[in-house]
């Protein structure tokens, strides 16, 4: 039977490491659907301004 030092330093650190892990990747991933989400939204309404100013010049 290990002590509580080694299990405390040997065993506990492995699912925390992990769990840490996938709610890093998690945030990785929403952050980065955020920004493709609002990078397209501003490519949208670039065309969408530069369609207005056609239609003025027009």
């Amino acid at each position: 039977m290990p002590s509580y030092y080694e299990y405390f330093t040997y065993v506990t650190p492995l699912p925390v490491t992990l769990l840490l892990y996938s709610y890093a990747d998690a945030y990785r991933v929403t952050a980065w659907r955020l920004l493709s989400i609002e990078s397209t939204n501003r490519a949208r309404e670039a065309t969408a301004l530069k369609r207005t100013v056609q239609r003025i010049k027009a």
